[in-house]
């Protein structure tokens, strides 16, 4: 993905702000007792005082069936066995790895050959 993201962090009682939404070309809300997380691109976080910044996301190719497991797992351990921290993030049709940028390419070689990774306006699959 090319957006630069980040993470952010409010209260739950606190209102979520919209006014970004309609122009952030990724972006995922999450509400619980505890929290409300925001991840979109840096330039619509930039404002929150609680945030995490330089993340960049590898979106795998495909629509993984809900009865499918072990999908993320088979993601995962390699990169952590590489030392790569992660932040997934899962929609209905598709997963997503977000990498800090500083090892945006070192993520890539761990999972070359065991996925297709969509790179914008490019799709490469890791051999």
């Amino acid at each position: 993905m090319p957006q630069k993201l980040a993470v952010a962090q409010i209260k739950p009682d606190e209102e979520i702000p919209k006014d970004w939404l309609s122009q952030s070309g990724f972006w995922t809300i999450s509400k619980t007792a505890d929290e409300i997380s925001f991840i979109a691109e840096e330039k619509y976080i930039s404002a929150f005082k609680k945030r995490d910044s330089g993340w960049r996301g590898l979106k795998l190719k495909g629509v993984y069936d809900f009865s499918q497991t072990g999908i993320l797992e088979s993601i995962l351990k390699p990169l952590a066995d590489a030392k790569v921290g992660i932040l997934a993030v899962s929609t209905f049709n598709t997963d997503y790895v977000l990498v800090k940028e500083t090892n945006l390419e070192k993520a890539k070689t761990v999972l070359m050959g065991k996925f297709l990774i969509v790179e914008p306006k490019l799709e490469t699959e890791l051999k």
